[in-house]
């Protein structure tokens, strides 16, 4: 399973792409701007350096349902996992994770 976290650590002008080895774990990126937090998602999904399944973690539920709805208009599905729903509706969300339903995951 990989992970995308926006924390500061590593800035995306610092050759990032290049940088990133074949089996990534954990990745922690700096952006300057929402947008280019997206960018920067939708880059490493199309280009395949994100593979399987992906997690994305946020801190509020706008951002999550922004991110969500920029991924569907590029058609890579994606669903916002939140500790509002209902029970039933968090083990459906993540039993269809686990068996390959989507590979992307939004987590707050």
């Amino acid at each position: 399973m990989r992970t995308i976290e926006s924390r500061p650590s590593v800035s995306a002008s610092q050759g990032l792409i290049s940088s990133i080895v074949e089996k990534l774990d954990h990745f922690y990126i700096q952006c300057q701007s929402h947008l280019e937090k997206f960018i920067i998602l939708f880059t490493f999904l199309k280009l395949g350096i994100l593979e399987g399944k992906t997690i994305v973690h946020t801190s509020d539920i706008v951002q999550a349902y922004r991110i969500k709805l920029f991924l569907n208009r590029f058609a890579i599905k994606s669903f916002v996992l939140s500790p509002d729903l209902p029970k039933n509706s968090f083990k459906s969300l993540i039993h269809y994770f686990h068996i390959g339903q989507f590979n992307v995951l939004i987590v707050l």
